[in-house]
C-alpha cells in the first residue's frame, strides 16, 4: 500500500496540468495521508488492495510507454492487452478483495493445478523475454 502510495503521489507531483497546480501540494499531501492512514485503519485485505493500486499504476506505465510505439509493431498489442487486463484486476481485487483468497486457495488446492498455473505464467513470461529481445529490441 505504503509502494503504491509514493507511486501514485509521485505520479500526481510530474503531471503537468496547470488547471490544478496551486493545489498540487495539498493534494499530494492528502493521497499521501490517505495511503498512510488506510495502513493504520484499513488492515482488512490490505496487501490485496495495495497490490491492486500497484497493478493499476503498473498497468498506467505500460500503456504510456507502448502508446507512442503501437504503429511501429502489432505485438506492442500484447502488452496493451496485458496492461489492460491488469487494470480489470485492479478495480476487481479493490471491490472485493477477497476473491483473491478464494483464487489463491482454488489454485494451490492440488499440485497439478499449482503445476499448468506455473507452466503457464513461465510460457507468457518467455513469450514477453522474446518479445523484448526480437520485436522491440529496436523501439
Amino acid at each position: 500500500m505504503l509502494l503504491g502510495t509514493a507511486w501514485f503521489a509521485w505520479n500526481v507531483y510530474v503531471e503537468p496540468v496547470a488547471v490544478f497546480s496551486v493545489f498540487k501540494p495539498y493534494m499530494i499531501g492528502g493521497f499521501i495521508a490517505v495511503g498512510v492512514l488506510s495502513c493504520i485503519y484499513v488492515r482488512d485485505f490490505l496487501a490485496v488492495r495495495g497490490l491492486a493500486v500497484v497493478a493499476l499504476l503498473l498497468a498506467k506505465l505500460m500503456v504510456d510507454t507502448g502508446r507512442p510505439h503501437l504503429g511501429q509493431s502489432p505485438w506492442v498489442l500484447v502488452i496493451q492487452y496485458w496492461a489492460y487486463f491488469l487494470v480489470v484486476l485492479g478495480i476487481w481485487f479493490t471491490i472485493t478483495p477477497w476473491r483473491l483468497r478464494d483464487i489463491l486457495n482454488w489454485a494451490t488446492e492440488t499440485k497439478a493445478r499449482v503445476l499448468v498455473a506455473c507452466v503457464i505464467r513461465l510460457a507468457f513470461a518467455l513469450f514477453v523475454i522474446a518479445l523484448g529481445l526480437t520485436a522491440f529490441r529496436a523501439m
